[in-house]
């Protein structure tokens, strides 16, 4: 679950192979990601969010390398 405190970010989920994006742009909006699918915050502006992540089996990996799809 991400959760933001402050700021604006895009959270990405990659379902299928494709990207669904959220916008959380203000306090108490929130997103769970789905047990086994990657995920990444994109911030469009400085934020604070804690993620709540179960830490047996978590793969901190990356569908698209170490980095994600949009690393530059």
């Amino acid at each position: 679950m991400v959760c933001p405190l402050s700021g604006d970010e895009d959270f990405v989920l990659w379902i299928d192979g494709a990207e669904t994006v959220s916008r959380l742009s203000r306090p108490g909006a929130y997103v769970v990601a789905p047990r086994g699918v990657w995920h990444c915050a994109r911030p469009r502006a400085p934020s604070r969010m804690p993620f709540v992540t179960p830490g047996a089996g978590t793969d901190h990996g990356s569908p698209h390398g170490r980095a994600g799809p949009d690393s530059r």
